[in-house]
């Protein structure tokens, strides 16, 4: 058996407490799904249904296509998962976010569209060069531009998520007040608040 592939979809949970992965990947402990997962699909199928209508040209491409939900993996990262969707042309690929609401774009949303691009450009053999964060009905975009400095912090975050994974033990946390205050896990966590 390879080494354990890790799904892209940790980042943004270690990225809020690296204990989250932990309970999900190693304690095998599962949460019901919430209330905002529905809202979020629901809002996906939404923007599927939009982006029908809309003419992809103004996003810079040539001609572009588009895949929702597509299953990538990556043989080289070992990593895997499925983004919102992708915008391809004859020679690059550019991942997709949609949320239904987003003050800021936080960096465990870039971070997570970093490993997207990474494991299309990968599985397409087309070049990534940016990312894309689709906000609300509105469709106000938020575009995250790839360089050197962002793939060199997206490799030390997965080697630091694939180390808590492999190491099995429970990990620190920094995770402040409000943030313990609104996770599903809270209760596993003897030594908060």
């Amino acid at each position: 058996m390879g080494p354990y592939s890790i799904p892209v979809s940790l980042i943004r949970q270690f990225m809020f407490c690296p204990r989250i992965p932990f309970f999900l990947e190693v304690a095998g402990i599962q949460q019901p799904i919430q209330l905002w997962v529905k809202q979020g699909i629901d809002y996906h199928l939404k923007m599927a249904e939009l982006m029908k209508r809309r003419s992809l040209q103004k996003f810079g491409l040539n001609n572009p296509t588009i895949h929702y939900s597509p299953k990538l993996k990556s043989l080289q990262l070992n990593i895997h998962g499925i983004p919102d969707a992708l915008l391809e042309d004859e020679q690059q690929i550019v991942p997709i976010e949609f949320k239904n609401k987003m003050p800021k774009l936080t960096k465990a949303t870039m971070f997570q569209l970093m490993c997207y691009g990474l494991l299309a450009e990968e599985q397409f053999k087309k070049t990534f060069k940016t990312a894309l964060v689709i906000v609300g009905l509105s469709r106000k975009i938020h575009t995250i531009t790839r360089t050197e400095a962002l793939d060199r912090q997206t490799n030390v975050i997965l080697h630091h998520l694939r180390k808590v994974l492999n190491q099995g033990v429970f990990p620190d946390s920094s995770a402040s007040y409000t943030q313990c205050g609104q996770c599903e896990f809270l209760k596993y966590c003897n030594d908060r608040f």
